[in-house]
């Protein structure tokens, strides 16, 4: 052991161990250091009293809402309490039972689409023909597809709009000038 052999001797005699127990005192007296300071969360948490307070009102809180609770004040204890509650959510999860039930045995539209594979490929095939359509129609193919990509159409519709709008305007100033009326006898 005095040779430095050894679990013990090297315990006792080699320096290398010291010096990393120096410099880990070292950096808990820092750390400790900081701590007391109130810098970083540690020390926040030990020197600010606000999380302290903040708790203290969220546990008085809960306290409050608990004791509420016990006698039967606010919603979630009249929730609690009130047995119409427990057999309305009771009757809900029977009619859930009930329609998934349905749905597994093929009834109405979800069950015929859960269970009916002509059903199913019949959509998919109707999807994929939609699928197409849009496709041709943003590629501007088609009367749809000219009509969304091609702005001619508004331009032209817009052009008409100003122009029967200009005409009203004017017939309504001279409506002589565009109205005549004939009359003629035998």
């Amino acid at each position: 052991m005095q040779s430095g052999k050894g679990s013990l001797g090297k315990l006792i005699y080699d320096q290398t161990l010291y010096n990393h127990l120096s410099r880990t005192t070292d950096a808990l007296d820092r750390l400790a250091t900081r701590v007391d300071q109130g810098q970083g969360t540690l020390g926040k948490l030990v020197a600010d009293e606000t999380l302290y307070n903040t708790s203290l009102a969220t546990i008085n809180h809960l306290d409050k809402v608990l004791d509420d609770m016990q006698h039967g004040q606010g919603s979630f204890a009249k929730f609690l309490s009130d047995p119409s509650a427990y057999d309305n959510l009771n009757h809900m999860v029977v009619q859930a039972n009930s329609l998934v039930e349905g749905i597994n045995q093929g009834q109405g539209t979800l069950g015929k689409l859960a269970k009916d594979a002509q059903l199913y490929e019949r959509m998919d095939q109707t999807l994929d023909h939609l699928d197409k359509v849009s496709s041709r129609m943003a590629d501007g193919q088609g009367t749809l597809g000219k009509l969304s990509t091609d702005d001619t159409l508004f331009r032209n519709l817009s052009d008409s709009s100003q122009s029967m709008k200009d005409f009203l305007t004017e017939f309504k100033k001279s409506p002589k000038k565009y109205l005549t009326l004939k009359l003629r006898i035998f």
